[in-house]
């Protein structure tokens, strides 16, 4: 056998290698990993508006849903509405330190104005906030709510 020939079926035996698994994928498709999570429950929240980074605090099984204005917070068991803490602005996402009995969630006081508010997880009430209006600037605390 020429050389020539040898490159020659070597050549279509690498188109074929590579073609195989383009035109069958069925054939090579791997298997899904069985992660263990799985949809429990589906709790209709209802409201306008949308929801951004949901937490979960498993101890106190609350839910804690940031809207845009205002916090959800909903009974992890019932999936009843437990309260709905009000006065805040732009929100993202909701920290819980029980060791504390203090929540704490990202929001935009103003447009300008970056915002850390707090609030009490037992009665789910606004305690103070704060922020930061320059971010080259340090914080400041503000414990009078507008």
């Amino acid at each position: 056998m020429s050389l020539r020939r040898f490159l020659g079926i070597l050549c279509w035996a690498i188109v074929l290698a590579i073609c195989v698994p383009l035109l069958f994928p069925g054939v090579f498709r791997a298997t899904a990993q069985n992660s263990g999570y799985r949809v429990l429950r589906s709790i209709m929240l209802g409201g306008e508006g949308g929801w951004d980074y949901v937490t979960v605090d498993s101890d106190a099984k609350r839910i804690y849903i940031p809207r845009s204005t205002h916090i959800m917070v909903v009974d992890a068991d019932s999936g009843k509405l437990v309260s709905d803490i009000k006065g805040m602005n732009g929100l993202h996402g909701v920290a819980v330190a029980p060791e504390f009995n203090r929540g704490f969630v990202t929001g935009n006081k103003t447009e300008q104005e970056g915002t850390v508010y707090i609030f009490d997880l037992k009665t789910s009430m606004l305690t103070s906030f704060l922020k930061s209006p320059d971010h080259c600037t340090r914080p400041t605390w503000n414990t009078g709510l507008d």
